[in-house]
This record gives structure tokens, sequence and C-alpha cells, in this order.
């Protein structure tokens, strides 16, 4: 039930990392973050999710970059309404998250200023962004430990 609500919200089911829940509870509450999170409330999703696969490759997950572009597939018909806005930011989103993808610490000085001078690039869009690649460090990590318990039974 929870990959099927998924799977119409966002184009994807995420049943990669879902299926490793034993608890109804637990993948009802995550299902809940999940879809909190991928919708195009300030930031596009496409933008989001173009952030997720930058963020996939540092991780080095693929099963995760798989589940989001099948969100990117889905998304793409919705974001010929964003694309105005997202070209004006596209740029600037992806450098923060990638800087962010790494460690905070990666945000530079340089790039702080650029938020900062940046009109179109608001406050609720950065904390938006952090949030969205909190939720994917989640799912990295439930997906790595359905492996290592997987591998290692």
């Amino acid at each position: 039930e929870c990959c099927a609500y998924l799977n119409i919200l966002c184009g994807c089911s995420l049943r990669s990392v879902l299926v490793s829940l034993q608890h109804e509870r637990f993948r009802r509450a995550i299902t809940c973050v999940i879809s909190k999170n991928f919708v195009s409330d300030n930031l596009s999703l496409h933008l989001k999710v173009r952030v997720g696969l930058q963020y996939c490759d540092v991780l080095e997950n693929s099963i995760l970059a798989e589940e989001l572009k099948k969100v990117l597939a889905s998304a793409a018909v919705a974001y010929q309404d964003d694309q105005n806005h997202d070209n004006a930011i596209a740029s600037l989103v992806l450098q923060v998250g990638n800087a962010l993808s790494y460690a905070p610490s990666r945000m530079t000085p340089r790039l702080v200023n650029q938020i900062r001078a940046s009109d179109d690039f608001t406050p609720v869009m950065i904390v938006e962004l952090v949030s969205c690649l909190a939720i994917l460090q989640m799912l990295h990590r439930m997906i790595s430990f359905h492996i290592v318990n997987f591998t290692s039974a």
C-alpha cells in the first residue's frame, strides 16, 4: 500500500528501500516523510532529484540512483511548468547540493555569497534542499543496512 501510494505521488514506488522494513508502522512513517519531501513546494522536484542523483554519485549508491531516475522521468511532465524558475537558480542549487553532499564544511564563503546575492534562491529553498538531502541520506543508510544484512545472512 505504501509503495502504491508513492508510485502515484512521485512516479516511483521506492520498493527497493521499503522492502527492507519489517514493520508496517515504520514503512508508513518513512512513506510519509518521503511524500512530504518529494513534492515541488518552493524548490522543484526536478531540481531536488538532480541534486539527489549527484548525491548518489558521491555515495556510490546505484540502487537509490535508479529509484531517483524513475522519479525524474515522472517529474519531467511537471518540470515544464517549473522550467523558467529552475533556469534562474539551477546552477546555484546544484553547486550547493554538491557541496552539501560531501559535508557542510564544503559550503565555501564564495558559495555563501552567491546564495546571499541571489534573489531567486530563498532561505526556504535552502531548508527544503537540506531536508531532501537528509531524507536521501536516510534512504541510503537503509539500503546499505539491508545489503549488509542480506549478504551476511
